[in-house]
C-alpha cells in the first residue's frame, strides 16, 4: 500500500522506521527501530526479541526494551507449549492480550503482571 494511503500517524511512523533502520549500524539500533514502529502503530508494554539454539534447547534474550526487569543475559529451557507452536511452528507472532493468556505459555506470568500493571 503507498504511504498516500495510509493513515498519516502510521505512515510518519513508517517513515521513521524505514529512515532510522537506514541509518543503524548494530543489530541494537535496528532493533530499536522495530520497537519504536511496534509501538506507535501497534502498541506494546514490552518489546522483546528471543532467538533459540534447538539443539541445545536453549532461549536467549537477545533485545530488550526494559533492561532492568528484562535483561539480555543469560538463558532459558525452551518448553514445548502452545508459544513455541505458535511462533517456531507456524513462524507467526505470539501477542496475549490478557494476563490469563500469558499464564498458559509462561512460568513467570505472575512478574509480568506486576510489571505490567506499573506501565
Amino acid at each position: 500500500m503507498p504511504d498516500d494511503r495510509l493513515p498519516e500517524d502510521f505512515a510518519e511512523a513508517l517513515r521513521q522506521f524505514t529512515d532510522t533502520l537506514a541509518a543503524a549500524t548494530d543489530p541494537e539500533a535496528a532493533y530499536d527501530a522495530l520497537c519504536a514502529l511496534t509501538k506507535a502503530t501497534v502498541g506494546a508494554k514490552l518489546f522483546t526479541v528471543m532467538t533459540v539454539d534447538m539443539a541445545a534447547m536453549l532461549a536467549c534474550r537477545t533485545y530488550t526494551d526494559d533492561p532492568e526487569n528484562y535483561p539480555t543475559s543469560g538463558t532459558k529451557p525452551i518448553e514445548l507449549n502452545d508459544w513455541f507452536e505458535i511462533v517456531h511452528g507456524q513462524h507467526r507472532c505470539f501477542v496475549a492480550n490478557t494476563l490469563e493468556e500469558i499464564d498458559q505459555v509462561f512460568p513467570d506470568a505472575e512478574l509480568i503482571g506486576s510489571w505490567a500493571a506499573d506501565r
